[in-house]
């Protein structure tokens, strides 16, 4: 009776164990540190299916989208805390080399084909002129404080249509992206080249979404739905976030896809799918987004984050297509309660 008594007491030690080691591996909320935009989504004009890597290769990954994650959550309990735009006039992009080109008709229009379900579902347009294009090409040298900064070849390509409140980030390759591969006007500058101060989604989509609204609807965002991502580390969250949140295979079903809930984070919250989907490469821009410029777009966060299989090929085969819909809602008084765990004081 006593050796079972201690083998019993053995295994409950060993659970309380593994909870403590898990409860380290994920940051609880007081370890949030403030992580700035230093990210560049990535997606191409086509349809690519991609597998995500196995769980072993993803924790490092996961467990820093959390933390990026959650302090964007805990941003949106006090944004004044929080670090305000650089950059809010759209001159900034002329004077940090940036230049840019109205897209036709018909490449919003075919942009936009494969997810014509999903936005007509949520009312919102699905061509041009409706859905407007603007693409944005890195491709002046710069001087600014006596420092030169060359042109990188850095490319976005961004939709918007401002009555329904949608932006559609097309085509994203960022300076960072363009210098680390080696791409363009990059391909001959070496890797501590100094990069523009406008650089990331963030700053060129909340510029080119200033240059086409006005005072009666630039507070009117609502969505911002993310196409054809591939960055690896996204796709490798996402599923990885799936799994966690009761989706077995970690493969996002077709439209109407799976919904993670808006989540504010405290000191006993264990379901972190929320906060890693959140903190991803090709959706933490929307947080910052909405974050840094709340005088403008109005007190908003980021809601429900819906991820979906666009390809249209799920056979079973442990790849697909990944999109996600960023729904964009005002900030309420419990958003901005000191109960949440996050410690902003």
């Amino acid at each position: 009776m006593i050796s079972i008594r201690l083998w019993l007491l053995h295994g409950v030690l060993g659970v309380l164990l593994l909870w403590s080691v898990l409860d380290w591996l994920v940051p609880l909320d007081n370890d949030i540190e403030l992580v700035k935009p230093t990210y560049d989504a990535y997606q191409p004009a086509n349809l690519v299916r991609v597998r995500p890597r196995a769980l072993i290769t993803q924790s490092g990954d996961y467990k820093r989208a959390v933390k990026k994650g959650k302090a964007i959550i805990c941003g949106f309990g006090d944004p004044s805390k929080m670090p305000a735009a650089k950059f809010t006039k759209v001159s900034d992009l002329k004077d940090w080399g940036w230049d840019s080109t109205e897209m036709a008709a018909a490449d919003v229009t075919g942009t936009l084909k494969n997810f014509v379900r999903a936005l007509k579902q949520k009312q919102l347009p699905t061509t041009s002129p409706s859905v407007k294009g603007v693409s944005w090409r890195h491709v002046r040298h710069t001087t600014h404080d006596n420092v030169f900064y060359p042109a990188t070849g850095g490319r976005y390509d961004i939709l918007f249509e401002p009555d329904n409140g949608l932006i559609v980030p097309a085509s994203s390759y960022g300076p960072s992206w363009y210098l680390s591969h080696k791409a363009g006007p990059s391909a001959n500058l070496p890797p501590n080249t100094p990069l523009p101060k406008v650089s990331v989604w963030s700053d060129v989509s909340f510029l080119t979404w200033l240059q086409g609204t006005n005072d009666q609807n630039r507070q009117n965002l609502h969505y911002v739905v993310n196409i054809n991502c591939i960055n690896q580390t996204s796709i490798d969250v996402v599923s990885a976030a799936l799994k966690r949140d009761g989706v077995k295979n970690g493969i996002p079903p077709k439209w109407p896809g799976h919904t993670f809930a808006q989540l504010r984070p405290g000191p006993f919250t264990r379901n972190d799918a929320y906060a890693a989907v959140l903190g991803t490469p090709n959706i933490l821009g929307s947080g910052w987004l909405v974050l840094q410029h709340q005088q403008q777009l109005g007190k908003k966060r980021v809601g429900g984050i819906t991820v979906w299989d666009s390809s249209g090929n799920q056979n079973n085969d442990g790849l697909f297509q990944l999109s996600v819909m960023v729904e964009v809602i005002p900030i309420t008084c419990a958003d901005q309660g000191k109960d949440d765990g996050c410690q902003l004081s």
